[in-house]
């Protein structure tokens, strides 16, 4: 049981990282680069709704 809790945590923690490290890359993409703002943005989006499955597991445990 400790173990599940711990690698549930271990996976919060990287999805966590990887949402903030899309967030930046959303808020840096140039705006002006129409692909590159719409690639950051389906990245964001995609991130999110990995992390709130994550949460989910992590605060359930």
């Amino acid at each position: 049981d400790l173990r599940k809790f711990k690698e549930a945590k271990k996976q919060f923690d990287k999805v966590s990282e990887e949402k903030e490290a899309a967030l930046s890359k959303n808020a840096q993409a140039p705006r002006n680069k129409q692909h590159e703002v719409e690639e950051a943005t389906n990245i964001l989006n995609a991130t999110r709704k990995c992390f709130r499955h994550i949460v989910l597991d992590y605060v359930l445990q």
